[in-house]
Protein backbone atom coordinates (compact mmCIF):
# COMPACT_ATOMS: atom_id res chain seq x y z
CA UNK A 1 0.00 0.00 0.00
CA UNK A 2 2.87 2.45 1.02
CA UNK A 3 4.48 1.56 -2.66
CA UNK A 4 1.49 2.22 -4.53
CA UNK A 5 0.72 5.27 -2.47
CA UNK A 6 4.46 6.70 -3.48
CA UNK A 7 3.63 6.22 -6.83
CA UNK A 8 0.08 7.72 -6.98
CA UNK A 9 1.65 10.79 -5.83
CA UNK A 10 4.70 10.75 -7.98
CA UNK A 11 2.04 10.33 -10.91
CA UNK A 12 -0.13 13.14 -9.45
CA UNK A 13 3.03 15.41 -9.92
CA UNK A 14 3.96 14.36 -13.19
CA UNK A 15 0.08 15.10 -13.92
CA UNK A 16 0.40 18.57 -12.51
CA UNK A 17 3.28 19.67 -14.11
CA UNK A 18 2.19 18.13 -17.22
CA UNK A 19 -0.83 20.34 -17.08
CA UNK A 20 0.90 23.52 -15.56
CA UNK A 21 3.26 23.59 -18.47
CA UNK A 22 0.76 22.42 -21.68
CA UNK A 23 -3.10 22.14 -20.52
CA UNK A 24 -3.58 25.38 -18.56
CA UNK A 25 -3.49 27.99 -21.83
CA UNK A 26 -5.16 25.31 -24.25
CA UNK A 27 -8.51 24.53 -21.61
CA UNK A 28 -8.58 26.93 -18.98
CA UNK A 29 -11.77 25.90 -17.60
CA UNK A 30 -9.87 22.67 -16.54
CA UNK A 31 -10.46 23.21 -12.79
CA UNK A 32 -14.11 24.22 -13.01
CA UNK A 33 -15.18 21.65 -14.73
CA UNK A 34 -13.30 18.95 -12.42
CA UNK A 35 -15.63 20.98 -9.40
CA UNK A 36 -18.67 20.35 -10.88
CA UNK A 37 -17.49 16.57 -11.74
CA UNK A 38 -16.75 16.44 -8.08
CA UNK A 39 -20.00 17.40 -6.98
CA UNK A 40 -21.76 15.17 -9.59
CA UNK A 41 -19.82 12.01 -8.08
CA UNK A 42 -20.57 12.89 -4.89
CA UNK A 43 -24.45 12.99 -5.47
CA UNK A 44 -23.93 10.01 -7.31
CA UNK A 45 -22.27 8.28 -4.22
CA UNK A 46 -24.57 9.40 -1.53
CA UNK A 47 -23.94 9.49 1.86
CA UNK A 48 -22.02 6.08 1.45
CA UNK A 49 -23.01 5.12 4.73
CA UNK A 50 -25.70 1.99 4.21
CA UNK A 51 -24.03 -1.38 5.45
CA UNK A 52 -26.20 -4.40 5.00
CA UNK A 53 -25.90 -7.14 8.18
CA UNK A 54 -26.36 -10.70 7.81
CA UNK A 55 -28.18 -11.48 10.93
CA UNK A 56 -26.85 -15.08 11.53
CA UNK A 57 -26.22 -14.81 15.39
CA UNK A 58 -27.77 -12.74 18.42
CA UNK A 59 -24.22 -10.83 18.31
CA UNK A 60 -25.26 -9.77 14.81
CA UNK A 61 -28.37 -8.16 15.48
CA UNK A 62 -26.97 -5.67 18.51
CA UNK A 63 -24.58 -4.93 15.99
CA UNK A 64 -27.18 -3.71 13.99
CA UNK A 65 -28.87 -1.80 16.32
CA UNK A 66 -25.80 0.01 17.44
CA UNK A 67 -24.80 0.63 13.88
CA UNK A 68 -29.04 2.28 13.43
CA UNK A 69 -28.47 4.56 16.41
CA UNK A 70 -24.95 5.58 15.17
CA UNK A 71 -26.33 7.24 11.71
CA UNK A 72 -26.03 4.48 9.00
CA UNK A 73 -28.51 3.30 6.93
CA UNK A 74 -28.59 -0.46 7.91
CA UNK A 75 -30.63 -3.45 5.84
CA UNK A 76 -30.73 -6.92 7.55
CA UNK A 77 -30.98 -10.20 5.97
CA UNK A 78 -31.24 -13.62 8.12
CA UNK A 79 -28.93 -15.77 4.87
CA UNK A 80 -26.17 -15.33 3.18
CA UNK A 81 -28.05 -16.04 0.20
CA UNK A 82 -30.45 -13.52 0.51
CA UNK A 83 -27.68 -11.28 0.84
CA UNK A 84 -26.27 -12.44 -2.23
CA UNK A 85 -29.49 -11.69 -4.22
CA UNK A 86 -29.61 -8.29 -2.74
CA UNK A 87 -26.16 -6.73 -3.43
CA UNK A 88 -26.48 -6.59 -7.03
CA UNK A 89 -28.52 -3.77 -7.09
CA UNK A 90 -25.14 -1.68 -6.27
CA UNK A 91 -26.45 0.80 -3.68
CA UNK A 92 -24.99 -1.25 -0.63
CA UNK A 93 -21.60 0.09 0.75
CA UNK A 94 -20.85 -2.76 3.46
CA UNK A 95 -21.58 -6.17 4.31
CA UNK A 96 -21.08 -7.40 7.95
CA UNK A 97 -21.28 -11.00 8.22
CA UNK A 98 -20.15 -13.92 10.57
CA UNK A 99 -17.75 -15.98 8.69
CA UNK A 100 -16.22 -20.16 8.83
CA UNK A 101 -13.25 -20.89 10.08
CA UNK A 102 -11.68 -22.62 7.78
CA UNK A 103 -9.50 -20.45 5.02
CA UNK A 104 -10.77 -22.37 1.64
CA UNK A 105 -14.39 -21.81 3.14
CA UNK A 106 -13.63 -18.14 3.49
CA UNK A 107 -12.34 -18.04 0.31
CA UNK A 108 -15.35 -19.53 -1.49
CA UNK A 109 -17.13 -16.75 0.44
CA UNK A 110 -15.28 -13.91 -0.74
CA UNK A 111 -15.27 -14.97 -4.17
CA UNK A 112 -19.18 -14.93 -4.03
CA UNK A 113 -19.36 -11.30 -2.20
CA UNK A 114 -16.99 -10.01 -5.14
CA UNK A 115 -19.58 -11.28 -7.90
CA UNK A 116 -21.83 -9.86 -6.71
CA UNK A 117 -20.49 -6.58 -6.38
CA UNK A 118 -17.15 -6.37 -7.09
CA UNK A 119 -16.64 -2.59 -4.77
CA UNK A 120 -18.72 -4.04 -1.71
CA UNK A 121 -16.28 -3.53 1.62
CA UNK A 122 -16.42 -6.03 3.51
CA UNK A 123 -16.06 -7.01 7.69
CA UNK A 124 -16.01 -10.79 8.60
CA UNK A 125 -16.21 -11.52 12.15
CA UNK A 126 -15.82 -15.24 13.13
CA UNK A 127 -16.63 -16.63 16.93
CA UNK A 128 -13.33 -18.04 17.67
CA UNK A 129 -9.94 -16.78 16.52
CA UNK A 130 -8.23 -18.07 12.94
CA UNK A 131 -5.43 -17.14 12.06
CA UNK A 132 -5.06 -18.69 8.73
CA UNK A 133 -8.51 -17.78 7.89
CA UNK A 134 -7.93 -14.13 8.79
CA UNK A 135 -5.04 -13.64 6.74
CA UNK A 136 -6.83 -15.62 3.78
CA UNK A 137 -9.31 -12.88 4.17
CA UNK A 138 -7.65 -10.05 4.21
CA UNK A 139 -5.89 -11.03 1.31
CA UNK A 140 -8.92 -11.76 -0.68
CA UNK A 141 -10.04 -7.87 0.09
CA UNK A 142 -11.92 -8.13 3.40
CA UNK A 143 -11.83 -4.58 4.68
CA UNK A 144 -11.83 -6.16 8.30
CA UNK A 145 -11.75 -9.49 10.32
CA UNK A 146 -12.49 -9.67 14.02
CA UNK A 147 -11.75 -12.96 15.59
CA UNK A 148 -14.51 -11.84 18.41
CA UNK A 149 -17.30 -9.45 18.25
CA UNK A 150 -16.77 -7.10 21.79
CA UNK A 151 -19.67 -6.76 23.88
CA UNK A 152 -19.37 -2.58 23.66
CA UNK A 153 -19.78 -1.96 19.65
CA UNK A 154 -18.87 1.57 19.99
CA UNK A 155 -15.23 0.96 19.07
CA UNK A 156 -16.69 -1.46 16.16
CA UNK A 157 -18.73 1.31 14.94
CA UNK A 158 -16.09 3.47 14.77
CA UNK A 159 -14.21 1.27 13.04
CA UNK A 160 -16.28 0.92 9.94
CA UNK A 161 -17.59 4.64 9.64
CA UNK A 162 -13.21 5.23 9.17
CA UNK A 163 -13.78 2.26 6.39
CA UNK A 164 -16.64 3.75 4.77
CA UNK A 165 -15.12 7.26 4.77
CA UNK A 166 -12.02 6.27 3.17
CA UNK A 167 -13.41 3.88 0.87
CA UNK A 168 -15.89 6.91 -0.36
CA UNK A 169 -13.21 8.94 -0.34
CA UNK A 170 -10.67 7.02 -2.53
CA UNK A 171 -13.55 6.51 -5.22
CA UNK A 172 -14.08 9.98 -5.33
CA UNK A 173 -10.38 11.02 -6.05
CA UNK A 174 -10.45 7.70 -8.74
CA UNK A 175 -13.23 8.86 -10.63
CA UNK A 176 -11.51 12.44 -10.81
CA UNK A 177 -8.12 11.38 -12.10
CA UNK A 178 -9.73 9.30 -14.56
CA UNK A 179 -11.55 12.18 -15.11
CA UNK A 180 -9.06 14.13 -15.39
CA UNK A 181 -6.83 11.97 -17.78
CA UNK A 182 -9.64 11.48 -20.26
CA UNK A 183 -9.67 15.52 -20.22
CA UNK A 184 -6.04 16.45 -20.87
CA UNK A 185 -5.75 13.40 -23.37
CA UNK A 186 -8.29 15.15 -25.37
CA UNK A 187 -6.63 18.55 -24.85
CA UNK A 188 -3.44 17.27 -25.82
CA UNK A 189 -4.90 14.84 -28.80
CA UNK A 190 -2.66 16.65 -31.40
CA UNK A 191 1.15 17.36 -29.45
CA UNK A 192 1.11 14.43 -26.35
CA UNK A 193 4.30 12.47 -26.42
CA UNK A 194 4.70 8.58 -26.34
CA UNK A 195 5.88 8.96 -23.20
CA UNK A 196 3.13 11.09 -21.65
CA UNK A 197 0.37 8.82 -23.26
CA UNK A 198 1.72 6.49 -21.10
CA UNK A 199 2.32 7.94 -17.86
CA UNK A 200 -1.36 8.97 -18.21
CA UNK A 201 -3.00 5.68 -19.21
CA UNK A 202 -0.97 4.43 -15.54
CA UNK A 203 -2.66 6.66 -13.87
CA UNK A 204 -5.66 5.64 -15.29
CA UNK A 205 -4.34 2.18 -14.19
CA UNK A 206 -4.35 3.16 -10.59
CA UNK A 207 -8.11 3.69 -10.78
CA UNK A 208 -9.36 0.20 -10.13
CA UNK A 209 -12.89 0.98 -8.33
CA UNK A 210 -14.31 3.40 -10.97
CA UNK A 211 -17.78 4.46 -11.09
CA UNK A 212 -18.99 6.00 -13.82
CA UNK A 213 -22.38 6.35 -15.66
Amino acid sequence: RNTARRIRQHLIKELKELYESEVAARFPTLGDLLEDRLAAYKEQLGKGNRILVVESCNELRSLSESLFMAGFEVETVNELDSALLRLPRGDINMMVLRTAEEPGEVAGLMESVKEADPSLVTVLIAPNPNVSAALQALRLGAALHLPVLPEEHEMLVDRVSDILYRDRRKRLLDNLLVELYMIVVKALSDSIQDQDLELLEELCGLAPNIRMN
